[in-house]
């Protein structure tokens, strides 16, 4: 497919896996993926999408659960799922990305081919020589070497991985099929064709994308055209136009027009509300599609189950995104919340200073320096204890914050351990899935809880701030590197 959460870059101020607000604008990221600090937000599918505000990409690629990025220095940057480290983006200079199902490939400056992430069907297990292109199908990859034939490798249960002989300029690599133009400017496709998506039509074209079962090609004339699977209207409804480039995706296609406006058609769920301006770019995933506008910055929109990423107009001074819902503090004090419409998205009134949203509840520090919890009491997770706070995390079933004393106190469930906050002074906490972190005055880190994959175990150094995770912890050290900790961490 032409497409279907971490990166650092050398000098950041700050890690969160739950928030940013730039310029008093909220962002919504995804709960529990780290986006890239310096581009774009793209988060998994539930997840889906607010707009990035950040700038420097030269392209982009929407997978089925993540997404990546070529920034114009040339390096890749990836966000969303990494549940097989198909976001564990490598370093290096590269000229083109791809995401796909559960890996992801690129070409190096070099013309070396690198991939990364599942490799159970050898799909991310990059064949040696020189690529002008590659590209990430669901279970299988694709690429066009600098002499012209096709490479494909990994999943072949339906031919998809056998490229026929000849000479190509560009080659897409789907669900199950996959598609190329050769030099002589006709369309080929091989593997599945149970809905017709590897028979491609007669005549000219310019460029072709393989989705899940359907696939879209620009003509020589501009026109676009759509084959195989219509369930969503992703060939019926293929809009009339010039365009300059197309790309197909699970139940969805998108079309960037000679105009420089996007066009997008099939499953609703699946991104075709594209946003208005100009783009240069733009590719469509699973259920959501992402573009790079004309100014470098790279927006994604799609699928937004609980309206958690509808976040309202207004200022606000800062936001945390829970799990179906975010809370946010507005510049008078005020916390507004949104998405999941039960008692966590319900603040009582007052004035507040920082809010955080958990999993099934949410929690806050008033202005009098009291803290106070809504939504699910469960094993008293929304039950502060009394006294005055300086900050609070909640997190999934339980909660933590720093008093004014700088004692971390902790309560809700405490069946790992992630309640018992240690004795000692402290700048921060954060409450992770079930275990906790924090930042100690003298710049150490500390955690408890859960410690089984070495979540609980931070590195020593200075550190300036930590954040806890469901399955791991990162940390931004005093000299402004990252380091992460616990099962499948990300950072560079």
């Amino acid at each position: 497919m032409t497409g279907y959460r971490t990166v650092a870059g050398a000098d950041v101020a700050e890690l969160t896996v739950e928030y940013r607000a730039v310029n008093g604008t909220v962002r919504v990221l995804p709960e529990d993926a780290v986006p890239p600090l310096s581009g774009a937000v793209d988060p998994m599918p539930g997840h889906q999408v607010a707009l990035g505000t950040d700038r420097g990409f030269a392209s982009v690629s929407a997978g089925w659960g993540h997404s990546c990025g070529v920034k114009s220095g040339g390096s890749v940057a990836c966000w969303g799922d990494d549940s097989a480290g198909e976001s564990d983006a490598p370093s290096g200079s590269f000229g083109s990305v791809s995401a796909g199902g559960l890996h992801s490939c690129g070409v190096k400056s070099g013309g070396t081919a690198a991939c990364w992430g599942d490799d159970s069907q050898g799909q991310a297990s990059a064949p040696s020589g020189s690529f002008v292109s590659v590209s990430a199908g669901g279970s299988h990859s694709c690429g066009v070497k600098s002499g012209g034939t096709v490479v494909c490798w990994g999943d072949d249960s339906q031919g998809q991985a056998s490229a026929p002989s000849g000479s190509f300029v560009s080659v897409s690599a789907g669900g199950l099929h996959s598609c190329g133009v050769k030099s002589d400017g006709t369309a080929a496709c091989w593997g599945d064709d149970s809905q017709g998506q590897a028979s491609a039509p007669s005549g000219s074209f310019v460029s072709v994308s393989a989705g899940g079962s359907h696939s879209c090609g620009v003509k020589s004339d501009d026109t676009v055209v759509c084959w195989g699977s219509d369930s969503w209207g992703q060939v019926s409804s293929t809009p009339s136009g010039s365009f300059d480039s197309v790309s197909a995706g699970d139940e969805h296609s998108c079309g960037l027009k000679s105009g420089g406006t996007v066009a997008c058609w099939g499953h609703p769920d699946g991104g075709t509300a594209a946003p208005s301006g100009s783009v240069v770019s733009v590719s469509a995933g699973d259920e959501h599609s992402c573009a790079v506008t004309s100014g470098g910055m790279a927006v994604c929109w799609g699928y937004d189950s609980y309206a958690q990423a509808a976040a309202p107009s207004g200022a606000f001074g800062s936001v945390s995104a829970g799990s179906w819902h975010t809370c946010a503090v507005a510049p008078g004090g005020s916390a507004s919340c949104w998405g999941f419409p039960d008692d966590r998205a319900s603040p009582p009134s007052g004035s507040f200073s920082v809010v955080s949203g958990g999993w099934w509840h949410s929690c806050g520090v008033k202005s009098d320096g009291t803290a106070a919890c809504w939504g699910s009491d469960f094993d008293g997770r929304a039950s502060p204890p009394s006294g005055s706070f300086s900050s609070v995390s909640a997190d999934r079933f339980h909660s933590c914050g720093v008093k004014t004393d700088a004692t971390a106190v902790c309560w809700g469930h405490n069946g790992d351990g992630q309640a018992g906050a240690p004795s000692g002074s402290f700048s921060s906490v954060s409450a992770g899935g079930f275990h906790s972190c924090g930042v100690k005055t003298d710049a150490t880190v500390v955690c408890w809880g859960y410690n089984d994959d070495g979540r609980a175990s931070p590195p020593a150094g200075s550190f300036a701030s930590v954040s806890a995770g469901i399955w791991h912890a990162c940390g931004v050290r005093t000299d402004a590197t990252v380091a992460c900790w616990g099962e499948r961490f990300r950072a560079v």
